[in-house]
């Protein structure tokens, strides 16, 4: 027997136990007699959601109309013109007792009392029903009674609903501190409030509790993966053009004593190689966030369970395994977001490190350079005898200016701002008076400078070149005699000391450590005081000693020198000469890093002869060596028949050549033509 709950025109409900074999016929009078309706009426069967009518002959079995456990809405059709008379009778009968009332108050007034007039104000109008923009249907109707959408009722609720995306305002929420946050919260977790603020309060909480579901949800998916308490089967209710499977469930242990379940599409492994490059390439800091474990667990489910059925569930080296010419060890970085003080105390810390790169280094500082020891002594064949000439005339001038300057410096310091009660006449004309003081000072000491960089001209660019007459009357140019000379460097302030042969016999250059004042010997007295004899060769003393001012102490520092900045430090950029000086600048940087260019590749190959070679092969600068394949090299070098280099010496070549290059980024645009 099927059990049938039938629904009655006047809300009553019962249950109907039935044959499903038995005729339709015989179901509609079971349920006139239990609902008690008459059996000469006319009835409907309506079923479904939205109802509908079954239209069905009296002789179809039971079961080929309904179902079991089905709801069946039972309906006469004379219902409802049995209901709708009995309503115009009800209007019929108020209309009649308003207008007995209306006679009764037209009444002449009894003993001259009269009653006012009610007064007839405005009837307040009830608010419009929420029109529903959309296709749809409403409970209660019958899809066979409705008719069908006619052009102009289309355009109608077009209209409608345009007019109601158009006119929609949204409203701001006002919460004016703390406390007014925290009840309108509590608020609405609670229920206690419906207003618009407790449904913001109300979806956000919602989309927080959801997202941190999510969260949980990942750390499950990885702890899973990497604890091999997963499963996953290729489906086959769905397959590629090639027969392959498409879809995988994965069955994994989301808690101690819960499994999930999750469908996820099947990824072959160029596929899952692509989508990774496109991420690493495209996606940026973003990008690569995503790709650690955790986070692909939470935002891509299926790149994640594709990499963990490859690779066992280990995703780290799947990715690593996937694309093993990327860096992947920021998989294991755990991302540390600053705070504002920690910004603010990182911001002062490198203020510090440049205001203290910035002074001279005394003997016995702490601070170091960041440019490395080179060894305590380097033989190096150069102009020493030109360059030692002029700079032990300059000497004692040198150490003059430098003084003075020290005590201009000192003396020129602005003074002290002045209080309320300080600020008298005289005292404003002073300190106005000392103002214009400095600024001339200042104007005097950028005039100094430019004349400086436009008249003097380098030892280096001073080609030492003298003219021989011959018999014949011709005259030929030809280069000084160059002496050998020794370059020590000092310990504490980094500086290098270009000394002769007879120089270098007279003092002791196996101290260790080996500092300036060991220079005493020979006259020179300045200590580290001195300029940088190899930045004085390049630039002249004068020069080298405005370069000191700037914190450009060694050539080194000279070669790794933005123009800009020592611009900055050394003239006024809007001065009419600045255009000249800049020019300079940029050729004494460039011959700086010429030297440290010569110098690097003498240390990194070992013989001056073979770098001449390497030159003439275009490898004379370490960017060639990055750029050129270590087979090349070698083939390059082998040319020579006089040093025996193997592939593991050029590899370490190269090696030591990129890491300078990292070190100094300027490298890398210096190439041999």
């Amino acid at each position: 027997m099927w059990s049938v709950r039938l629904r009655g025109p006047q809300g009553k409900q019962v249950v109907l136990q039935i044959d499903p074999e038995a005729p339709f016929k015989t179901f509609v009078d079971l349920a006139a007699s239990t609902l008690g309706l008459n059996a000469t009426d006319e009835l409907t069967f309506r079923r479904g959601f939205p109802p509908r009518v079954l239209e069905v002959d009296g002789s179809a079995l039971v079961k080929t109309v309904v179902g079991n456990n089905d709801t069946i809405v039972v309906g006469t059709k004379c219902s409802a013109v049995a209901t709708c008379a009995p309503a115009a009778k009800r209007i019929l009968t108020t209309k009649k007792r308003v207008s007995t009332r209306k006679k009764a108050a037209e009444k002449a007034p009894i003993s001259g009392v009269r009653t006012l007039q009610r007064s007839v104000g405005r009837t307040k109008k009830t608010p419009p029903r929420r029109t529903i923009a959309g296709a749809g249907h409403q409970l209660g109707t019958l899809l066979d009674d409705a008719s069908p959408p006619t052009s102009e009722n289309a355009r109608d609720e077009k209209r409608e609903d345009e007019r109601q995306r158009t006119y929609r305002r949204s409203r701001a929420i006002n919460l004016t501190s703390k406390e007014d946050v925290e009840s309108s919260l509590v608020n609405a977790v609670s229920g206690q409030s419906n207003d618009r603020t407790a449904k913001f309060f109300r979806a956000a909480t919602k989309n927080a509790v959801e997202h941190q579901y999510e969260m949980t949800l990942a750390t499950a998916r990885l702890n899973a993966a990497l604890g091999h308490n997963f499963e996953i089967e290729e489906l086959s209710t769905s397959r590629r053009v090639d027969g392959s499977a498409a879809t995988l469930r994965v069955r994994f242990k989301e808690t101690a004593r819960k499994w999930k379940e999750e469908i996820v599409e099947l990824l072959k492994n160029d596929e899952l190689q692509a989508i990774v490059k496109y991420v690493l390439l495209s996606g940026g800091e973003t990008g690569r966030e995503m790709l650690k474990p955790f986070n692909m667990a939470q935002v891509s489910t299926r790149v994640f369970w594709n990499i963990a059925r490859l690779y066992d569930g280990d995703v780290a080296v799947g990715l690593a395994d996937l694309v093993p010419d990327e860096d992947w060890s920021f998989i294991d970085i755990r991302t540390r977001l600053l705070s504002e003080k920690a910004l603010e105390a990182k911001a002062n810390e490198e203020y510090y490190t440049s205001w203290k790169q910035s002074h001279v280094r005394e003997g016995g500082s702490a601070s170091q350079k960041a440019a490395p020891k080179q060894g305590t002594k380097r033989s190096r064949p150069g102009q020493a005898e030109a360059g030692k000439s002029k700079a032990g005339k300059e000497d004692s001038d040198v150490d003059k200016e430098t003084k003075q300057d020290a005590a201009e410096t000192k003396c020129a310091q602005p003074p002290p701002a002045l209080s309320v009660k300080q600020a008298t006449p005289n005292t404003l004309r002073g300190a106005a008076a000392q103002a214009a003081l400095s600024r001339y000072d200042r104007s005097l000491r950028a005039s100094a400078t430019i004349a400086a960089f436009l008249q003097e001209v380098s030892p280096a660019e001073q080609r030492l070149r003298k003219q021989v007459v011959f018999d014949n009357g011709s005259e030929e140019v030809a280069e000084d005699d160059v002496e050998d000379a020794v370059t020590i460097y000092c310990d504490i302030c980094s500086k290098a000391r270009v000394l002769s042969l007879d120089e270098a016999a007279k003092i002791e250059l196996e101290v260790d450590p080996w500092i300036c004042a060991n220079l005493v010997d020979i006259g020179r007295r300045g200590g580290c005081d001195e300029v940088d004899d190899e930045v004085a060769q390049i630039t002249g003393a004068s020069i080298a000693t405005l370069l000191q001012k700037a914190a450009i102490t060694t050539r080194r520092e000279l070669a790794d020198a933005c123009v800009d900045s020592a611009m900055h430090a050394l003239v006024n950029p809007s001065d009419p000469s600045a255009e000249t000086v800049r020019k300079r600048i940029e050729k004494l940087i460039d011959e700086a890093r010429l030297d440290e260019i010569n110098d690097w590749m003498v240390e990194l190959v070992g013989e001056t002869d073979l770098v001449q070679w390497l030159e003439t092969q275009k490898l004379g600068t370490p960017a060639d060596l990055i750029a050129t394949p270590s087979d090349l090299v070698l083939e390059a070098v082998g040319n020579t028949h006089t040093t025996v280099v193997s592939i593991d010496i050029v590899s370490s070549w190269q090696t030591q050549a990129q890491q300078l290059v990292n070190k100094h980024p300027w490298l890398a645009d210096w190439r041999t033509l």
